[in-house]
């Protein structure tokens, strides 16, 4: 999936962020956020909301004004020392409504070539059984052989049309090997 350019440029809001509180696993996070603190994460974006948040008073939404939200970015080889065949992505997310969606996106990008090397992606509204309500999500994701240091990780959430907001928070990446 190719962004348009304000999404590429909304892409660029999630590039290095931390979490007020301790990630539960070992020195295997890439990255962990309840979005209280968005060192890293830019531009300013309306998809950062005090609206619903699982943790803290933060959290991201989509809704018909904001097709994507902020997204981190990262260099791999800045954020992994070496390149691992497995990441594990949580994140808790809810719905406004049973007819809300959005995408919950994490792909690795050539960003010389522009060439997608992975791109999984997860509806929400298939995730979300009671609107309202957060709900956990995971998704384990392989490391594409022809991935490289100089890649890019991205992780963001797509509105995919819907007419009702979908928010996401305490999203935390991982390497599980």
């Amino acid at each position: 999936m190719r962004l348009p350019l304000l999404g590429t440029a909304c892409v660029a809001l999630l590039a290095a962020c931390s979490s007020e509180k301790a990630p539960e696993s070992s020195g295997n996070v890439i990255m962990s956020t309840g979005f209280e603190d968005l060192n890293g994460w830019v531009p300013p974006s309306p998809s950062l909301t005090k609206e619903k948040a699982h943790s803290g008073q933060y959290s991201i939404k989509v809704d018909p004004g904001i097709e994507y939200s902020l997204t981190y970015i990262s260099v791999m080889g800045k954020v992994m020392p070496n390149k691992p065949q497995k990441l594990r992505l949580t994140a808790w997310a809810t719905t406004a409504s049973k007819e809300a969606d959005a995408m919950l996106t994490v792909g690795m990008l050539n960003p010389t070539t522009g060439t997608s090397l992975l791109n999984e992606q997860v509806h929400l509204k298939e995730r979300v059984k009671t609107p309202g309500e957060w709900e956990k999500i995971e998704m384990d994701l392989t490391v594409p052989e022809k991935a490289t240091s100089t890649d890019e990780l991205r992780v963001y959430l797509w509105r995919v049309g819907s007419g009702e907001p979908a928010y996401l928070d305490d999203v935390e990446l991982q390497i599980v090997n």
